[in-house]
């Protein structure tokens, strides 16, 4: 904050999350600039504080939810390979007759990594 004055370095997007007396644990964001009036030697601090609380839990929720289902996704295409590898003698469906079916299920498990 010591810069924003002096030196005209305004702070952008600067996140302080903290305990808050009356409100809780909040985030919040924060940017500052200097403003002068015309003519006026007299500078003079520009504040904004934007409660983004809300937003960042649905980031965290929205994170969790992908996490959630790109690990459902494997564990299935999982299930998917060993059914194939069990089922190794069988013929093999006519699409995919050039790759191996536990192969093409093996690089579908790990290509939904997030």
């Amino acid at each position: 904050m010591e810069k924003v004055l002096p030196e005209n370095q305004p702070i952008e997007s600067f996140e302080i999350e903290d305990d808050f007396p009356g409100l809780g644990r909040r985030v919040f964001n924060l940017n500052a600039r200097k403003i002068s009036g015309q003519g006026s030697q007299e500078h003079r601090m520009l504040l904004v504080f934007e409660d983004i609380t809300d937003r960042k839990q649905r980031e965290r929720d929205v994170e969790m939810l992908a996490n959630e289902i790109s690990h459902r996704i494997k564990n299935n295409l999982q299930v998917i390979v060993g059914l194939m590898l069990t089922s190794r003698d069988r013929r093999p469906l006519n699409v995919f007759q050039a790759i191996p079916p536990c192969r093409r299920a093996s690089v579908l498990s790990r290509s939904s990594t997030t």
